[in-house]
């Protein structure tokens, strides 16, 4: 039995090792935050998965048959092959995910580094001083597993806040130092980081700026922003800001003290975590709240969410509202507020066309801005444009410099980017995230997107991530856009079964002849390759649908 213990405590680490590594990545993706890990473990199928899956049954069996083994020898001998079988399955499968590069590991940092080192050495411990019998103890520690990356996890909560704290401390004290300095915020469920994006690209071409770059819109993100790119020189600091909870939006807001703030939209995203809309709109709210007499709120109008907000902005205030919008006409203006309209909007295939009119009711007059063109795909980018081009206005920057400033615009990496694999196969990656709004600008995008090929009839396929955190209405929102996608698209690829029932239902009740299947990266990659050719879309949308994109264009 020496040697069976030792071939197992063999594939029992590989088993180890790689349940350490996910553990600390799911913490990691979920920010170390116990609600957002909630509700994955709640709400999705792979969350629920890692309680029930076959393995995880077959270890409880072994658990307790092993308390009716202990007086039959003969039938402790086969519990302990059972358990070696268990693990080398399961050291198998793990060989699969690393040739098959879906090995779940963390980004390398200082504390996912920590967590892994002190998770796999407590282990190692244990399996030195077993309290049972051997093989008994090895099914335990594994049980617990998850468990002890979370102590470790929670065990440096307490010193990771104070830290925090101390690093947003000396940031706002460093910010406190630079009086003249310009600070935007903004903030919605979706378009914050593409808008973002483009007031800092339009902004610097006359301005010293500092902005917060991906994904850092959480308080030591930003307080990191500071301290590595905060200097004497820096006239303007653009805050993306991310939140989950009420009071999350204000406490960045203490730190960075924002005078412009940008709401971009509203929708279900989170709400898992907010609770309901109303609390998400209260949080976003806060940006606008925080400004000074005399601060700049922009409103995205084309957001029935955002557009209730408005009448929360008093007179007594002395808050400047801006609302911003699309429209087929630039007529229609609200006389109390301030506004930048985009009308006689077109757009290619790689670029949108528009003219705007803003009305600044501070400064009483109108003024067009004619022939914008920007090199961003899609429609609805004009939205996340709008506010740049008020602010340099406001900010004196001429007509001319704003027209070129809006014509070098580059849109976010993997926020509807378009690339081609050899085959001439066209990709369309959005896997930086996924929210309702998005999915379904970029299905306006591909419905009108046309062949260069008169004859050729162009296939649409859609490679989906089933959305998350969307709290009570997700299985409303998943129908909703699978109608569209049904309408659209010939095929849906989903890469897991989240709200299968519901995409099913949406796309069979859209009238369209499309087709849904579950498939990892190498199914979908193999489909692609046998039913595909030049000039065939193929749309990458959330992040687990990366995979089968990074195959798909390495060929």
């Amino acid at each position: 039995m020496n040697t069976l213990f030792n071939l197992l405590t063999i594939v029992y680490f590989v088993w180890i090792v790689r349940n350490i590594l996910f553990w600390v990545s799911l913490w990691q993706i979920k920010e170390y935050r116990l609600d957002r890990l909630i509700v994955f473990l709640k709400e999705t199928i792979q969350g629920r998965y890692l309680f029930t899956s076959i393995g995880s049954i077959l270890k409880w069996l072994a658990i307790a048959l092993y308390f009716l083994t202990i007086h039959r020898v003969y039938l402790a001998s086969l519990l302990e092959y059972f358990v070696f079988l268990i693990y080398l399955f399961h050291s198998i499968k793990v060989l699969q995910e690393l040739f098959g590069r879906a090995l779940k590991r963390p980004v390398v940092t200082l504390k996912s580094f920590v967590l892994v080192i002190l998770s796999f050495s407590v282990i190692v411990l244990l399996l030195f001083v077993p309290l049972s019998d051997k093989f008994l103890w090895l099914l335990f520690i594994d049980k617990i597993t998850f468990a002890i990356v979370a102590f470790f996890i929670f065990f440096f909560s307490f010193p990771s806040e104070l830290y925090r704290d101390f690093r947003i401390k000396r940031a706002v004290l460093k910010l406190q130092a630079h009086k003249k300095l310009l600070v935007i915020g903004v903030t919605g469920s979706y378009g914050k980081s593409s808008t973002k994006e483009f007031i800092a690209q339009i902004l610097k071409k006359k301005f010293k700026i500092l902005y917060t770059q991906k994904t850092d819109n959480t308080p030591i993100g930003i307080a990191n922003t500071i301290h590595k790119g905060l200097d004497k020189n820096i006239e303007i600091f653009i805050v993306e800001m991310g939140a989950y909870k009420k009071g999350e939006i204000s406490q960045i807001c203490d730190i960075v003290r924002p005078k412009i703030g940008v709401l971009t939209g509203i929708n279900n995203q989170h709400l898992s975590l907010f609770g309901n809309l109303i609390n998400t709109m209260d949080t976003k709210y806060e940006l606008i709240d925080s400004l000074p007499k005399n601060g700049l709120g922009f409103f995205n109008a084309n957001n029935e969410y955002v557009r209730k907000l408005l009448h929360r902005v008093t007179p007594e205030s002395k808050k400047m509202k801006v609302f911003y919008r699309t429209e087929d006409s630039a007529s229609l203006f609200q006389k109390d507020s301030s506004s930048i309209v985009a009308y006689n909007v077109s757009h290619g295939k790689t670029f949108v066309v528009f003219d705007v009119q803003i009305y600044s009711v501070e400064r009483g007059y109108k003024k067009r801005i004619t022939n914008l063109r920007a090199n961003v795909i899609g429609r609805h980018n004009i939205e996340n444009i709008l506010p740049g081009i008020f602010i340099a206005d406001y900010l004196g920057l001429p007509s001319s410099e704003i027209r070129d400033a809006v014509f070098s615009l580059v849109g976010l990496s993997s926020k509807m980017t378009i690339t081609r694999d050899v085959r001439g196969i066209i990709c369309i990656d959005d896997t930086h995230n996924s929210n309702p709004e998005g999915i379904l600008a970029i299905l306006k995008y591909v419905k009108h997107y046309k062949s260069d090929s008169y004859y050729k009839t162009q296939k649409k396929i859609f490679v989906l991530q089933p959305m998350i955190e969307l709290g009570k209405n997700a299985s409303e929102d998943h129908y909703r856009i699978a109608q569209e996608i049904g309408r659209v698209c010939d095929m849906l690829f989903l890469t897991n079964e989240n709200y299968y029932n519901s995409i099913v239902r949406g796309v069979e009740d859209s009238g369209g002849k499309c087709i849904v299947a579950v498939g990892d990266p190498s199914e979908i990659i193999e489909f692609i390759d046998k039913n595909l050719e030049k000039e065939d879309i193929v749309v990458f949308e959330g992040r687990e649908s990366s995979n089968a994109f990074k195959k798909l264009v390495r060929k």
